[in-house]
């Protein structure tokens, strides 16, 4: 299954980690706040395209807009890696 580990690694910018977590439908966090993501379907007239946003209105991050879900949550989940290996060591490090 997918763990905590997988969600790091693709953090980190692992991305066979984020093709695993792709493929499960899990969403990383939000790369500029930390916050949580959602995936949105989003109507135009035509077919609806679909994107990744944080659900926290104050951030703004959102993913690019794609023609299937997949693709949405892929793009979200291999975007440039949030944290470096220092950054990930003094986040976990805090009690």
């Amino acid at each position: 299954g997918i763990g905590m580990d997988d969600v790091r690694a693709a953090l980190l910018g692992d991305h066979e980690a984020a093709e695993r977590l792709t493929e499960a439908g899990v969403l990383l966090p939000c790369w500029r706040c930390g916050g949580e993501a959602e995936l949105q379907e989003i109507h135009t007239g035509g077919k609806p395209v679909y994107a990744v946003s944080c659900k926290k209105h104050h951030c703004g991050a959102y993913g690019c807009a794609h023609q299937t879900k997949k693709n949405a949550v892929a793009y979200w989940n291999t975007r440039a890696p949030i944290l470096s290996a220092e950054e990930m060591e003094r986040l976990e490090a805090q009690p």
